[in-house]
């Protein structure tokens, strides 16, 4: 009697104390749920937990939010050889252009010249070319306008994107992201003769 006493005690309290050992996990499985998210804050701050743009991509440790800043450093500097690119793309199709231009006009300069009389030669100069002749369409379907809307589309992706991990007001990303772009811009930049030719913010 007392031994069956003493077991029906010790069930009662393995009974009484399951809930309390059942809670205990849930809150241990909180705190380890807690440890794989970051805080959103809305002010300049430090630390290396970070959500970046997307759910999956989470800095929670150093290692990893090294890391991120070394790709938002890339991307930055990447964003400033794009720009260097176009321009550079720009300037060989314009010069090309100058210099198709310029050539067609002495062949039709040389030609009026050999078969009209000087007088009636300067009065056929200077002779329209096939760029100015150009419709809308051919102008906005060229290959080298097509390739420049391309990177165009890309360059406005990668800047707002930029932007976006700038609004996480971490300063350490703040800061790679200053560090690419200057350091790209550093390299890149000279190309650019004309102050007004210029886009910042895109």
């Amino acid at each position: 009697m007392e031994h069956d006493h003493h077991q029906h005690q010790h069930e009662h309290q393995h009974h009484h104390h399951s809930p309390t050992q059942q809670q205990q996990q849930q809150q241990m499985d909180v705190v380890g749920d807690g440890l794989d998210d970051c805080p959103m804050i809305m002010t300049f701050h430090g630390g290396h937990c970070e959500r970046i743009l997307f759910d999956s991509w989470l800095a929670s440790t150093v290692t990893q939010f090294v890391i991120s800043a070394f790709v938002i450093f890339l991307v930055a500097f990447g964003l400033e050889a794009l720009k260097f690119a176009r321009f550079y793309l720009l300037k060989y199709t314009n010069k090309k252009e100058a210099n198709y231009r310029a050539k067609k006009r002495q062949e039709r300069n040389d030609i009026v010249v050999s078969t009209t009389t000087p007088a009636r030669a300067s009065s056929n100069t200077p002779l329209t070319d096939k760029f100015e002749n150009e419709s809308f369409l051919a102008r906005i379907t060229s290959p080298s306008h097509l390739v420049q809307t391309v990177f165009k589309v890309i360059q406005i992706i990668i800047s707002y994107l930029l932007m976006l991990i700038f609004m996480t007001f971490n300063y350490w990303l703040c800061l790679a992201v200053v560090l690419g772009l200057s350091l790209g811009y550093l390299l890149f930049g000279w190309i650019k003769q004309d102050m007004f030719d210029d886009d910042c913010c895109h």
